[in-house]
């Protein structure tokens, strides 16, 4: 969380009017985008990187690369993190925890899936 309580996450989307509008639907609920990576290289560098992540919105398929290691990697730091996809809620298999949101997505469903998950992680 940052100073002024507000949850920072990570988007990994490789179009960039989606990660666009993820970052205001996330800064309309009082949480804010603070790293944004379009490619899985960068992906996993910001996770590698960065201790401070509260959450992430995964895109399943990054220009044919699947987000999968970034999950796992999210998943061994105990990252809450939701799949965004427009391939159906199997294409994120393996992590039956890990919230689906389809493309194309509305803000509401998409702001109650991310109050949803960082509202569970509170509670642990």
């Amino acid at each position: 969380m940052d100073s002024q309580g507000r949850a920072r996450f990570l988007i990994v989307e490789d179009e960039f009017m989606i990660a666009l509008i993820l970052e205001d639907y996330l800064a309309d609920v009082g949480f804010e985008a603070k790293w944004q990576a379009e490619t899985l290289a960068d992906a996993l560098d910001v996770v590698a990187t960065v201790p401070d992540i509260d959450g992430a919105i995964l895109d399943v398929n990054l220009r044919g690369e699947s987000v999968r290691p970034v999950a796992e990697a999210l998943k061994a730091r105990g990252v809450p993190f939701c799949f965004i996809t427009g391939q159906g809620s199997g294409a994120a298999t393996g992590f039956p925890e890990a919230p689906v949101v389809g493309k194309p997505f509305d803000m509401e469903t998409f702001q109650a899936v991310v109050r949803r998950m960082m509202a569970d992680r509170a509670k642990v």
